[in-house]
C-alpha cells in the first residue's frame, strides 16, 4: 500500500466519522439515528471513493473486497483477512477498535 493511501486510511479510522460495524463493508444500523456502520475495509473504500457495491466480493459469510479493489489499494488476501478478523473478532483474534486497527496499520503496513 502506498504511504499516502495508508495515511488517509489511518486518518479516516481515527476521525470518529465512522461507526464500526461487523461482517459488512457498509450496512445501515438497526438504530436509524446511528446511520451507517462500516468495517475497517469499508472505511478504506470511502477513502478511495469507491462504491461499496463495486468493491464487494461476491459470496461468503462476511463481506470482503474483490481482487480488483485489493490490487487498487495494494493489499493482499492475507492482509485483508487479518483486517477483517481484527475488525470482527474472528478466527481467534480479539475484536479491535478502529483506533487499534489504525495503530496496527501505522506499525505494520
Amino acid at each position: 500500500m502506498k504511504k499516502e493511501l495508508r495515511e488517509k486510511w489511518i486518518q479516516a479510522l481515527r476521525s470518529g466519522n465512522y461507526i464500526q460495524g461487523l461482517e459488512y463493508l457498509e450496512k445501515a444500523s438497526v438504530n436509524k439515528d446511528e446511520g451507517m456502520k462500516y468495517c475497517c475495509l469499508g472505511v478504506l473504500c470511502h477513502v478511495i471513493e469507491k462504491d461499496i457495491d463495486t468493491a464487494r466480493r461476491d459470496g461468503g459469510d462476511i463481506e470482503l473486497l474483490n481482487d480488483e479493489t485489493l490490487e487498487e489499494v495494494g493489499l493482499t488476501h492475507v492482509q485483508q483477512e487479518l483486517f477483517s478478523y481484527m475488525n470482527d473478532g474472528n478466527s481467534g483474534h480479539k475484536k479491535r477498535t478502529f483506533i487499534e486497527i489504525a495503530d496496527y496499520i501505522l506499525e505494520n503496513l
